[in-house]
């Protein structure tokens, strides 16, 4: 029932620290309400850019981020979401680059495909400036048949310095 977490600091990469949440939220409404809570307080505690990135399980809007199912149901976390987005300064990138875009990343399993709930409930919340700065490259949802999520893969672009550079030229000799 509780949702599930994994926080890994990553020094030396970019100015400051990347601090990537691995989330993966509980299904049960009020329970995922009070752990997103808990998760805003941890993660306030870190400084550097952020990355929240995982299951969410909710959607936060139904008209770009579900098909099928009642679409009343399903956004509970999402005010929670926009705390987060407020307080700890991430966002969801993937629904700036695309806003008048359907997009889903898990589909209910069964053989009645007219009947199929799919929603966006798993994406990446990321550092506004990372954004900002021009670092956020290709964020995508890739399909998959193995599994009833899709992938949500993010890139993020380093400058290279002569030393890393020079590293991967005599790498290549």
């Amino acid at each position: 029932k509780e949702g599930r977490w994994a926080i890994v600091t990553v020094s030396n990469w970019l100015e400051e620290d990347v601090i990537i949440c691995g989330m993966y939220a509980s299904c049960e409404q009020k329970e995922r309400e009070i752990w997103m809570e808990d998760m805003e307080k941890r993660m306030l505690g870190r400084e550097g850019y952020r990355m929240m990135v995982g299951d969410l399980n909710f959607v936060m809007d139904t008209q770009w981020d579900k098909v099928g199912g009642n679409k009343k149901n399903g956004l509970r976390g999402k005010k929670q979401q926009e705390s987060w987005e407020e307080n700890l300064g991430v966002r969801d990138v993937w629904r700036e680059r695309n806003p008048n875009t359907v997009g889903t990343t898990w589909e209910e399993r069964g053989n009645n495909k007219r009947k199929k709930v799919r929603t966006r409930i798993d994406r990446w919340l990321i550092d506004k400036r990372l954004e900002e700065e021009g670092k956020v490259g290709e964020i995508d949802i890739d399909r998959t048949r193995t599994s009833d999520h899709d992938m949500v893969r993010c890139q993020i672009v380093i400058k290279e310095g002569a030393e890393g550079a020079a590293m991967r030229e005599h790498q290549e000799q």
